[in-house]
């Protein structure tokens, strides 16, 4: 419902600015919400990107970036199915188009970082405990950091600098994991929702502590 309302502002703004509806746009765009309410994202997809093609070269080609928003959206719906399925190829390109064409500080956007963040994370936690690859997994969970900082989310990426802990100690890079560890703990004192990392961190610390002495 609401997306539809979204693209009814897009109708209303197209009016206000004097804007003239290239032929069949409407109709175009009422068939991509359709298409996606059904969940048939692909062919949503291609239903708006019709509609961006009728709108280059007209008076309302400033209005492609919120277009293309609502091909974000599918994007990300079709790459969260496509990690949980763990097609991991497809899910980091549809992600990461779902990333580069919402709008920034939107719910899309936040929404798609974290899912690209989760991608990362899959991919370093595999990696660490299947391969042993542990230079990797630290890149991969940094990658998977940076995402979670985008998404504002800032639960996951604590949990995920606990994990990375694990994969710099088995480096022997001590010195960094204490770092890293004491940062999650200080920041995880006195917010309640964080009780649970922030035992996990100290735990981990005080464990790891006691064996590298």
């Amino acid at each position: 419902m609401k997306k539809y309302l979204t693209i009814v502002m897009l109708m209303l703004l197209i009016a206000i600015c004097g804007q003239a509806q290239p032929a069949g746009f409407q109709s175009m765009m009422d068939e991509a919400r359709r298409l996606s309410q059904q969940k048939e994202y692909e062919k949503s997809s291609e239903c708006y990107e019709k509609a961006i093609t009728m709108l280059k070269g007209t008076e309302g080609e400033s209005l492609i970036p919120s277009v293309r928003s609502f091909v974000a959206i599918n994007n990300m719906h079709l790459g969260i199915t496509a990690l949980k399925a763990k097609d991991y190829p497809k899910a980091k390109t549809l992600l990461g188009k779902a990333v580069n064409d919402a709008k920034p500080d939107s719910k899309t956007y936040y929404m798609a970082n974290s899912w690209m963040g989760q991608w990362y994370s899959v991919q370093a936690s595999a990696i660490h405990s299947e391969r042993g690859d542990y230079q990797e997994a630290i890149r991969l969970s940094l990658g998977a950091e940076r995402y979670f900082d985008a998404a504002q989310a800032p639960e996951k990426r604590m949990n995920e600098q606990v994990t990375r802990a694990s994969a710099l100690y088995s480096l022997s890079r001590t010195d960094e994991a204490e770092a890293l560890l004491k940062q999650v703990i200080a920041e995880c004192e006195n917010v309640s929702k964080r009780n649970l990392i922030y035992g996990k961190a100290n735990m981990f610390y005080k464990i790891d502590i006691y064996i590298y002495i």
